[in-house]
């Protein structure tokens, strides 16, 4: 994808989001691993799939002796606001910028309705309450009365009193439930990208290892880059993986000879040789991506 085009800039910007709140999570749970609470207690990431909701993903659950506490980690920094019709979270920076989000207390009581309701179907009476966890160390919040929210080293004392209050169940008990939960997950699988987002101008060539350049198309596998000259062979194997984390989720040897310029046996031989999961059906024979095999580095790159 051309570097200076919109859709580039923003999923950048998806990115970066993503991999701060992701700093966010970390940082609680640091915080959380301070309150002395057994780990088998705690679970994050969950993601649990609901019939006619889609995938609904937990950052952190708790079981303490009371109540399944629910935390709803945003990583925002600024002074942030609550607005209403919509429902949304306003932030101000501090050179003045003013950034919208949604609503985080919307995004709470949804998810701890569904909680509730898994609980509820496997007659666990434990309660659930959600808090919402303000992660940046610079966040300013101006909420209403009634709209609590925490800072991270709030929690060790939060979870403590929670699991000392009013108990109901023991301790065994909470760790039985949290593997009842943790056995729910679910995982996400955002990929084929194409099938969720607007992906356009995208080049469906070879990129060059070093500059991402464009590869020459040749008649042999060896080729050099048209930007930078480096000569290499062909990435037949990282362009499939590619193929199945943008384009579509089944390839069959037909499909993978148009999409690489290949002939069938070499289609085959590649597709047999790779990451790739051989289904055999009545009609044809097609290959899907082992994603557990597949590994990215920070930059995004492929290591095979």
């Amino acid at each position: 994808m051309d570097e200076r085009s919109a859709d580039y800039l923003e999923i950048g910007e998806q990115e970066r989001a993503m991999t701060f709140g992701w700093l966010g999570e970390r940082r609680v749970d640091q915080f959380v691993a301070r309150s002395g609470i057994h780990p088998e207690r705690i679970i994050t990431n969950l993601t649990l799939h609901q019939p006619t909701v889609g995938a609904v993903q937990l950052d952190t659950i708790i079981v303490t002796n009371s109540r399944v506490l629910l935390l709803e980690v945003k990583n925002i920094h600024g002074t942030l606001e609550l607005e209403s019709a919509p429902a949304r979270l306003k932030r101000t920076a501090a050179d003045g910028v003013i950034q919208y989000f949604g609503c985080p207390y919307t995004q709470l009581t949804n998810a701890t309705a569904v909680l509730s309701r898994r609980l509820d179907s496997h007659r666990i009476s434990l309660p659930v309450e959600g808090a919402l966890i303000l992660a940046a160390k610079n966040s300013e919040p101006k909420f209403p009365k009634g709209h609590q929210a925490y800072f991270p080293s709030e929690l060790p004392g939060l979870i403590h009193r929670a699991n000392n209050e009013s108990k109901l169940v023991n301790n065994e008990d909470a760790i039985a439930i949290a593997a009842y939960l943790r056995r729910l997950h679910s995982p996400f699988n955002p990929f084929p990208l194409a099938s969720s987002r607007e992906l356009t101008g995208l080049y469906h060539g070879s990129l060059c290892s070093l500059c991402d350049g464009h590869l020459r198309i040749g008649s042999t596998r060896k080729t050099d880059c048209r930007k930078c000259g480096a000569s290499q062979w062909m990435p037949y194997t990282e362009n499939l993986i590619d193929y199945f984390l943008i384009w579509g989720d089944t390839l069959t040897s037909r499909q993978c000879e148009a999409y690489l310029g290949v002939k069938g046996t070499k289609a085959k031989s590649l597709l047999r040789s790779g990451p790739f999961i051989r289904h055999l059906s009545s009609h044809r024979t097609y290959y899907t991506l082992d994603y557990s095999a597949v590994r990215l580095n920070s930059n995004g790159k492929l290591m095979l």
